[in-house]
């Protein structure tokens, strides 16, 4: 398994210096975890419509088949 690079969320949220921000910005642990669902649907969601737009044939070979 490979060594990860960074601290999980679980691991940030759980740090004393970050709980100190959060707490002096008037940020909650739900309030960031909702921000990094939202976060993680909005970029798969953007990764499958990078793969269906690779899918499509290319503007260019597609002319070209169709004579133009």
């Amino acid at each position: 398994m490979p060594e990860r690079c960074e601290p999980s969320l679980k691991e940030l949220l759980s740090d004393p210096i970050v709980r100190q921000l959060m707490a002096r910005d008037g940020t909650c642990e739900r309030q960031v975890r909702s921000l990094a669902v939202s976060v993680r649907r909005r970029m798969a969601q953007q990764r499958r419509l990078t793969v269906a737009a690779q899918a499509l044939p290319s503007r260019s070979r597609s002319h070209a088949a169709c004579g133009d």
